[in-house]
């Protein structure tokens, strides 16, 4: 038995017992299964006109001087109230006929605001509508008409708002094909059509944004990188030359350092508008040997003492190049908000329950708590006048794509503490 038949009575339950000897054919053999019915081009509800005008013949056999029209609305109108959907019988002027519960809620959301009512029986639609709108009075005239309508999305205004619900509109005939009314059904889908919306509005977005990014680095980093190359060999000439004059020392030292600063925030928006995972080419990566690979290359200073209190058998189930960017901007940072000429950075990790590790990385200086509650992690934003803004939100970017959480606590007494979970390698 399907969903449609659980809705309407048994035909052998209302057979007088005096013709219960007497062999029916069984409802199921004159529906249309639901592979026809979504393969054709009517709507699911139609089916239910055929399996009902059988009934009612069955019945009218039994009973001839029953009236075929108040015997198929009883059926109707057994079949409606007890639909799990909103579903609704108009007779031949549009005037409500019956309901479902569900028809009632979406009715809450579209009637007019003359009209508080909840009892919609015999009214008509288009009055209880304010306005109603164009396309769906040209649906209901079509289907006084003879033309069923079907619509996926049905967008319309009403109250200032703009809805959208999934539509479905037959006309009921009796058994000559003559009008008897319009069952109606409707599903508001306002807000999954708005969802849909702001979805291809993201992925537009993201195919914007990747595409800047490969004219970006095409058109800008390239050059820039050229810049700096020449800027080197102009210096290594200089040198050779055994040329002595500071002020072209210091010139040279502040191209070099505004090209550094160029160059990381050119690779900062690169990643800023690169569209999905960065969690690819996955390998075990040592703990240890990023940091200490970062330490040596990156981290200029001889007064630098790091304090490393975890062992070799760490390893991190993820992309080298995105470990090494991470850890790289976050003791930088470190480095540059340090309250002593002699930065101590702690570094410290273990090992959770769900697979993955803690590392917490700790330094004495302090940062505004302002600036953490506020957008630490936002795109262009720092508190450091010649910060490029980008390094924090870099950071969060690579952690949440190895699924993992970064935090950071600052105090004047305990300093700055940045947490961060990490998948630990199988």
């Amino acid at each position: 038995m399907n969903r449609l038949q659980k809705l309407l009575p048994n035909p052998h339950q209302i057979i007088p017992k005096e013709n219960t000897k007497r062999t029916l054919a069984p409802v199921n053999c004159i529906l249309p299964s639901y592979s026809e019915c979504f393969s054709s081009n009517n709507g699911l509800l139609e089916m239910m006109q055929p399996l009902i005008t059988h009934i009612t013949n069955l019945r009218l056999m039994q009973d001839p001087g029953l009236s075929y029209k108040e015997v198929v609305k009883e059926y109707i109108t057994n079949f409606i109230k007890n639909a799990p959907i909103a579903v609704a019988f108009l007779d031949l002027d549009l005037r409500i006929v019956t309901y479902s519960s569900k028809w009632t809620l979406w009715f809450k959301e579209n009637l007019a605001a003359k009209s508080n009512s909840t009892q919609l029986e015999g009214k008509n639609i288009i009055d209880l509508l304010s306005p109603c709108p164009k396309l769906i009075k040209k649906i209901l005239n079509n289907n006084l008409k003879g033309v069923s309508e079907f619509r996926d999305v049905l967008e319309y205004k009403i109250k200032n708002r703009t809805r959208a619900v999934r539509w479905e509109s037959f006309p009921w005939r009796d058994h000559e094909q003559r009008p008897l009314g319009v069952v109606v059904f409707c599903e508001d889908i306002t807000k999954r059509q708005q969802l849909t919306l702001r979805a291809k509005k993201l992925e537009q977005s993201n195919q914007l944004l990747e595409n800047f990014a490969l004219i970006f680095s095409h058109d800008l980093i390239q050059p820039i990188r050229q810049i700096s190359n020449f800027i080197g060999i102009l210096g290594e000439q200089f040198k050779e030359a055994n040329i002595k004059n500071t002020q072209i020392e210091h010139t040279f030292s502040i191209i070099n350092k505004s090209l550094s600063q160029i160059n990381t925030l050119s690779e900062g928006i690169i990643l800023y508008c690169r569209k999905g995972e960065l969690a690819i080419s996955l390998e075990p990566v040592s703990l240890l040997q990023t940091i200490n690979e970062i330490s040596s290359s990156c981290l200029m200073s001889n007064q630098l003492n790091l304090n490393l209190l975890f062992d070799d058998t760490i390893y991190l189930k993820a992309n080298r190049t995105c470990m090494l960017q991470l850890f790289q901007n976050l003791l930088t940072n470190a480095v540059k908000h340090s309250s002593t000429k002699n930065p101590l950075i702690t570094i410290y990790s273990e090992k959770l329950n769900n697979n993955f590790y803690r590392i917490t990385i700790h330094n004495e200086g302090t940062c505004s708590s302002r600036y953490i509650k506020k957008n630490i992690f936002e795109p262009f934003c720092s508190s450091n006048k010649d910060g490029s803004g980008l390094g924090l939100m870099i950071c969060k970017k690579i952690v949440t794509s190895f699924g993992g959480t970064i935090d950071i606590n600052s105090t004047k007494k305990h300093g700055t503490t940045v947490t961060l979970t990490l998948p630990a390698a199988d």
